[in-house]
C-alpha cells in the first residue's frame, strides 16, 4: 500500500524539530510502496520498505520522482538524505512517526550581478557606434556619383538599417535601466495596485504616462517612459540626410588656350602682302562675322564657362592732334584739288563753288565719307588687298612709318588709332552650343612694348581691313523717269576698302553724316528728283545703298568702334593653336552636362542622434544608480513578481481574482502597496532587527523600510 505522511502542525514558525505522523490507509507488507509528504508545500516522493517482521522501515526519496535540486539541503548533512521511521510501540506495525531534521533560514543574496549595468553601457556604447558609422558611411557617400536605381537602393537600405539599430539599442538600454528604477520607486514610495499595474507596464502601454498618481509621485519614471515611446522618433529623419540631386559635371584642371607672343605665328609677317596671313584670315573673320571667333570647346558640353586673363595687343583710337590734323589737312587738299573729293568742312568753300557751276545740275562734287591709309613696316607704304596710300606732300614722310598708327578721314573728323598692349580678362561661355565672350576688364599693360612681332601682325591685319577709300557721287545716277522708287541708290564712286564688309558702316559717323541729307548741289535746294515731284528722298536711297542695324556698330562711334573690333580679334586669335598655349592654363570648368551625385547634410543625423543619446544616457545613468541603491540587479521577469509577492495578506486580498483578468476590483485596485520587509512575517532566528524577515510586496502600512545589506529571508 501507498500510506500518505504528512507532517505535524509546527507550535510555531520558528520551532527547531518539526514532526510528522502518518496514517496508513492500507500497507502492503511484502513490496516497496510510494509515501507522499508534504513539507512546507512542497511534495516529495518517497519509497519505503515494508516487511512484517521488520522493526524499522527505512524511508528513500525516489530519484525518478523528485529531482535532487528538489530536496532541501540541512547544514551538516550529506547530499543524500536518509529517513528512518520507527515503529510506536502499541501500535499497529504499519503505524510508524518519521523524524524529519528543520529546514535550513535561507537568506538573500546581496550584489549585482554584471550583466544588467554591461547590457546598458553596451547598448550605449553600440548606440553611439552605429551613429558614428551612419555618419562616416553617408560622408563617404557624399558628393561621390550615385550609380544606378540598384545601388541607390541599397544605399537607402543601409541607412534604415542603421537607423533602425541605433533604435533598437537606446529602446534596450533605457527599458533595462527601467527595470532598474522601476523598484527604487516601488521601494520609496506607496501605489496603488492600479498604478502599479500602470508603473510596470509604462514601457509596453504609453496611455501610462497620462498616470495622475505617477506623475504627483513618480515623475522619473514618466521620463523614462517618455524617452522609451519617443526615442523611436531617432531614427526618422537621418536615413533621409543623404539625398540624390542632378549636379553639373565640372571638370578640374582642364587646360585652355593663352594668347602667346612668342610663338613663331606671329612672325611670319613677310616683306610684301600677304592674304594668307593666319592673323589676317582671323581678323577677316572676326570683322566679317561681327562677333569673336569661336574657341575651340574646352570640354564636350553644350554648356560650359570659364574665365582667363592674358595679354595681348589691342587698339587706342583718339581724335587727332594738332600735329597730326595737318597730315589729314594735307591728305584733304590733295583730294579736293586733284580729285574734286570733298569732305563735309570743305562744303561751300572755292573749289566746291567752282565745282557746282562748272558741272551744272547734274554735276554735283564728290563726296567723301570715308578715308583710311596706314604706315606698314613693308617695303611699300600701303596694307592690305587695296594697298591704298595717300599722295600728297608729306604724307609719305618717313618719321609716320615707325608709329604703328592708322589715320582715319570722315566726312567731319579726323582719328588716329596707336597699337598698343592691355590685359584682357574675358569670360568664355557656351550656351546651348553657342558660344559667347563678355569682355569683363581690359586694362593697359604697363611696362610694355607694342614693337613685338605680335603687334606689328595685329597693326597689319587691323589695318588692311580699315584701309581704303569710300567716295559717294551723284554724277552716275540717271533720270529715272516715273519710275523712280525706294530701290533708287547712291552711285559709290569709290568703295575699295573692306570696311564696307565689317559693321563699321552702322557707326554714326557714316549713317549720321550730314552728307546724306543734303541735296545733289548741296545748296539747300528740295530733295527731290528732277521734273518729278518729291518721290525719293536723298537719305532713303543712302539706306538702300548702305542697309544696316544699330547693333552692327556696337558703341556706335568709329572711336570705340575700331577699339572694339580690334580687341575682338586679338581674342579671336585664340582660336590658332599657331598663335597660343594650352599648356600654362588650366581651370576648373562646370558644364551643363549633369549626373545624379550624392548629397549628405549631416546636421539633420547629429542633431536627432545626438537628443536620443543625451536623453537615453540621462536615463540610463539614473538605471545604473538606481542599482547601486538597490543593491541588487532586477528585472520585471515573473519570476520576480512570483518571489516578491509571497505574502498571506495578498493571498486574502486577491481571492476572487486569481485569473488575473481585467479590470481588477475597485477594493483590490485601490489599495496602496510597497515594496520592503513584512513586518508580521519573521522566520527563522531573528538576530538585529529588520534581519530574518521576509521582503516582499505588502500593504503599506505593514511594509517597513528596505535596508541594503540586511540579512531578510
Amino acid at each position: 500500500m501507498a500510506p500518505t505522511i504528512r507532517r505535524k502542525p509546527l507550535p510555531s514558525r520558528i520551532c527547531t524539530e518539526p514532526r510528522a505522523s502518518s496514517t496508513p490507509s492500507s500497507v502492503n507488507s511484502q513490496s516497496a510502496s510510494l509515501i507522499q509528504f508534504e513539507d512546507y508545500e512542497l511534495d516529495l516522493g518517497l519509497f519505503t520498505n515494508s516487511h512484517p517482521a521488520a522493526e524499522h522501515q527505512s524511508l528513500l526519496f525516489a530519484s525518478d520522482s523528485v529531482p535532487s535540486t528538489a530536496i532541501p539541503q540541512y547544514p551538516g548533512h550529506s547530499h543524500s538524505a536518509h529517513i528512518s521511521a520507527k515503529s510506536l510501540k502499541g501500535a499497529d506495525s504499519s503505524n510508524s512517526v518519521i523524524e524529519l531534521g528543520a529546514p535550513p533560514i535561507q537568506y538573500v543574496s546581496w550584489g549585482v550581478d554584471w550583466r544588467k549595468p554591461t547590457f546598458i553601457c553596451v547598448a550605449l556604447v553600440c548606440a553611439l557606434s552605429l551613429s558614428l558609422g551612419h555618419h562616416f558611411y553617408y560622408s563617404s557617400l557624399n558628393s561621390k556619383i550615385a550609380g544606378d536605381e540598384a545601388k541607390q537602393a541599397w544605399t537607402i537600405r543601409f541607412g534604415t538599417g542603421f537607423a533602425f539599430l541605433i533604435v533598437l539599442s537606446l529602446h534596450a538600454a533605457t527599458a533595462v535601466a527601467f527595470g532598474q528604477y522601476v523598484w527604487t520607486v516601488v521601494k520609496r514610495t506607496p501605489l496603488t495596485l492600479e498604478s502599479l499595474d500602470t508603473l510596470y507596464s509604462l514601457t509596453s502601454d504609453p496611455s501610462g504616462i497620462f498616470s495622475f498618481e505617477l506623475f504627483s509621485s513618480a515623475k522619473v519614471a514618466l521620463l523614462f517612459a517618455l524617452t522609451f515611446w519617443s526615442v523611436g522618433l531617432v531614427g526618422i529623419t537621418p536615413p533621409a540626410t543623404l539625398t540624390v540631386i542632378a549636379r553639373n559635371i565640372t571638370y578640374y584642371d582642364v587646360p585652355v588656350p593663352i594668347l602667346d607672343l612668342s610663338q613663331t605665328g606671329w612672325e611670319r609677317v613677310q616683306e610684301v602682302w600677304n592674304p594668307g596671313w593666319i592673323t589676317y584670315t582671323i581678323a577677316t573673320q572676326a570683322a566679317i562675322g561681327l562677333e569673336v571667333v569661336a574657341l575651340p570647346p574646352p570640354v564636350a558640353s553644350q554648356d560650359w564657362a570659364y574665365e582667363i586673363e592674358f595679354l595681348g595687343p589691342t587698339t587706342r583710337c583718339e581724335l587727332a592732334s594738332p600735329e597730326e590734323q595737318a597730315v589729314f589737312d594735307n591728305v584733304s587738299l590733295s583730294f579736293e584739288s586733284n580729285n574734286l573729293i570733298f569732305n563735309y568742312l570743305q562744303l561751300n568753300d572755292a573749289i566746291w563753288n567752282n565745282t557746282i557751276n562748272w558741272q551744272g545740275p547734274m554735276g554735283t562734287p564728290i563726296r567723301l565719307f570715308y578715308s583710311s591709309w596706314a604706315y606698314s613696316d613693308l617695303n611699300s607704304f600701303g596694307v592690305g588687298p587695296t594697298d591704298w596710300f595717300p599722295d600728297c606732300a608729306g604724307c609719305r614722310d618717313s618719321s609716320y612709318s615707325s608709329n604703328q598708327a592708322i589715320y582715319i578721314q570722315t566726312s567731319t573728323a579726323s582719328i588716329v588709332c596707336y597699337e598698343s598692349n592691355a590685359l584682357f580678362t574675358i569670360t568664355i561661355q557656351s550656351v546651348g552650343g553657342q558660344q559667347q565672350i563678355t569682355q569683363t576688364d581690359i586694362r593697359p599693360a604697363p611696362n610694355t612694348t607694342s614693337s613685338s612681332p605680335a603687334n606689328s601682325a595685329h597693326y597689319l591685319a587691323l589695318s588692311a581691313l580699315l584701309m581704303g577709300n569710300l567716295t559717294l557721287s551723284y554724277l552716275f545716277i540717271m533720270d529715272p523717269g516715273p519710275t523712280a522708287s525706294y530701290k533708287d541708290q547712291w552711285m559709290i564712286n569709290s568703295g575699295d576698302t573692306q570696311m564696307l564688309s565689317t559693321g563699321l558702316i552702322a557707326c554714326n559717323d557714316i549713317q549720321a553724316s550730314p552728307w546724306v541729307n543734303l541735296s545733289n548741289k548741296g545748296d539747300g535746294s528740295p530733295d527731290t528728283w528732277p521734273n518729278y515731284g518729291a518721290l525719293v528722298s536723298w537719305r532713303q536711297m543712302f539706306q538702300n545703298t548702305f542697309p544696316s542695324e544699330p547693333w552692327m556698330c556696337r558703341n556706335q562711334t568709329f572711336l570705340r568702334a575700331i577699339e572694339d573690333l580690334a580687341n575682338n580679334i586679338t581674342i579671336s586669335y585664340l582660336s590658332s593653336p599657331e598663335l597660343t598655349n594650352t599648356n600654362t592654363t588650366f581651370k576648373t570648368i562646370t558644364t551643363s552636362n549633369s549626373s545624379n551625385y550624392y548629397q549628405y547634410r549631416p546636421l539633420y543625423l547629429a542633431l536627432p542622434y545626438g537628443i536620443g543619446l543625451l536623453c537615453v544616457s540621462i536615463v540610463a545613468t539614473i538605471g545604473l544608480y538606481s542599482i547601486h541603491l538597490n543593491g541588487v540587479t532586477h528585472s520585471m521577469n515573473f519570476s520576480s513578481i512570483l518571489a516578491t509577492t509571497r505574502n498571506p495578506d495578498l493571498d486574502v486580498l486577491t481571492r476572487g481574482a486569481s485569473l488575473g483578468a481585467e479590470p481588477l476590483k475597485t477594493d483590490i485596485s485601490k489599495v496602496k502597496l510597497r515594496f520592503g520587509p513584512l513586518l508580521d512575517s519573521k522566520e527563522g532566528e531573528r538576530g538585529d532587527d529588520d534581519e530574518g524577515i521576509h521582503v516582499g510586496f505588502g500593504r503599506a502600512n505593514k511594509v517597513g523600510t528596505l535596508r541594503k545589506g540586511k540579512s531578510y529571508i
